[in-house]
């Protein structure tokens, strides 16, 4: 990649396009991811909507029209301004799928990178070079990050 590509693997450049709803008891709310949103197990995000400690919801994330359910327990919800910042955690075991998703939304960020830097690639030449230059930092970085977590 060119050097003015602004491609940045690291998790927080990913999430831009990323849509995510959490819904319990029949309140829901979209969710925007906070600046520390996977660490120690956890998942943060800000919400317009107060959640009920300690019971379960169901988290939705959607990207690049591609969907991911998981079942979650929101660990803690504090007023942040006008809005909430709240804790989830997981309660299935679903690391392998988050993991494969995570990946999944950093190849179309690389790809759309290297589009605006004027690398025109295809999906499949994204997920080949995306391969070969980020795959082993990512698995580090994603498995340092839920190292205490059942995800």
């Amino acid at each position: 990649m060119g050097a003015s590509t602004p491609y940045n693997p690291k998790f927080s450049e990913l999430y831009r396009d990323l849509l995510v709803t959490l819904d319990q008891n029949g309140v829901g709310s979209t969710l925007r991811l906070t600046k520390k949103a996977l660490a120690h197990g956890k998942l943060g995000f800000y919400s317009c909507s107060a959640f009920s400690i300690g019971e379960e919801a169901t988290i939705h994330a959607n990207l690049y029209g591609k969907a991911f359910d998981a079942v979650v327990r929101v660990t803690d919800c504090c007023p942040k301004k006008d809005l909430y910042m709240i804790e989830l955690e997981m309660v299935e075991d679903i690391a392998f799928q988050a993991r494969i998703f995570l990946q999944l939304a950093a190849i179309a960020n690389y790809k759309e990178a290297c589009d605006c830097d004027g690398r025109c690639l295809t999906i499949d030449e994204a997920a080949f070079e995306w391969i070969e230059e980020h795959a082993e930092s990512f698995a580090e970085e994603f498995e340092s990050r839920v190292n205490d977590s059942v995800i």
